[in-house]
């Protein structure tokens, strides 16, 4: 089954960032500042960079709390948090974690650090490297959750099944960006579904590609044309995907026309600020599925719940 990458457009925890605030002696005023500054970069890719212009007040703020351009990703992977389902004590209470369901199963959800900032990424074949806390610690995503019984990195399916699904679930009424992709490859930036705020259906059909089985060992990469995540010649990412590629060529070029972070992420425009959330969570469900290729056509309902 096809893979997906959602990210939250309201990306830091307020709770954690609250925090720092206190612990780093940050007035109300200050911290409304530093919160739209971090939350406009953590939603900033190559496609809306221009957002970004040049701020004293930030600026300021930044030199007396020794916030170095270097610090921004790991400030923000902080202040993010990792909402998703991670261990066998908390699938009592998933419902207040980010996870993937199908039937019974429980499908591998990880935090992914993407051109589009950190989002959620479930039923994908890449290996833990690609996640946010190896990315950006240098540490493979907790394991503990994965000794469940109910637990499957994928979930697969045949030609002969009818409808196969998997719902997604645990994001708040913010509104999410969803990017639908192959289980090999990750999200790219210009190519999602659209921003909503409101549940998500989608029906899906795929393509399957059948080799013979030395194919990966018995011709090398120039002469197949094709490599695999773990034959990587990646300077910026720890496996080889295409889209991973395509993300490091934009990478260099951006190094090359612009010798340093300063010249991307030199100031702010004050875009978001934060409301309070309805005192009734609505949950929105992203259901996957296969058409039958015999020709039936099993209709899935969009299914919001109030809690």
């Amino acid at each position: 089954m096809p893979s997906v990458t959602i990210c939250p457009l309201a990306r830091l925890n307020r709770r954690l960032f609250d925090d720092y605030t206190r612990r780093e002696n940050i007035s109300d005023s200050e911290g409304k500042v530093l919160f739209n500054f971090l939350e406009t970069l953590a939603n900033t890719t190559y496609s809306n960079i221009d957002y970004l212009v040049g701020n004293d007040e930030v600026d300021r703020l930044l030199d007396r709390l020794h916030i170095q351009p270097e610090n921004y990703m790991h400030l923000i992977y902080n202040l993010t948090g990792d909402d998703t389902l991670r261990f066998v004590a908390d699938i009592s209470n998933f419902m207040d974690k980010i996870h993937t369901i199908s039937g019974n199963l429980i499908i591998g959800t990880r935090q992914t650090l993407t051109e589009y900032g950190l989002c959620y990424m479930t039923n994908t074949m890449l290996s833990d490297k690609y996640s946010s806390r190896y990315m950006v610690e240098g540490i493979l995503p907790d394991k503990d959750i994965q000794t469940s019984p109910s637990y499957i990195n994928v979930k697969k399916c045949s030609y002969f099944e009818n409808d196969v699904n998997y719902n997604v679930l645990g994001f708040d009424t913010s509104p999410i960006n969803v990017f639908l992709h192959s289980p090999f490859d990750v999200m790219k930036a210009d190519q999602n579904l659209g921003y909503t705020g409101e549940s998500l259906q989608l029906r899906v059909t795929s393509t399957e590609i059948v080799t013979e089985d030395e194919f990966e060992f018995g011709a090398d990469v120039k002469r197949r044309k094709c490599r695999f995540q773990h034959e990587n010649n990646l300077t910026h990412f720890p496996i080889f995907t295409r889209n991973l590629c395509q993300q490091e060529c934009r990478l260099n070029l951006v190094f090359k026309i612009m010798a340093n972070t300063n010249a991307l992420v030199g100031g702010t425009s004050l875009l978001f600020d934060m409301v309070d959330l309805p005192k009734e969570r609505l949950v929105r469900r992203i259901i996957f599925s296969f058409e039958d290729l015999l020709g039936n056509k099993n209709e899935l309902q969009i299914e919001v719940i109030n809690y």
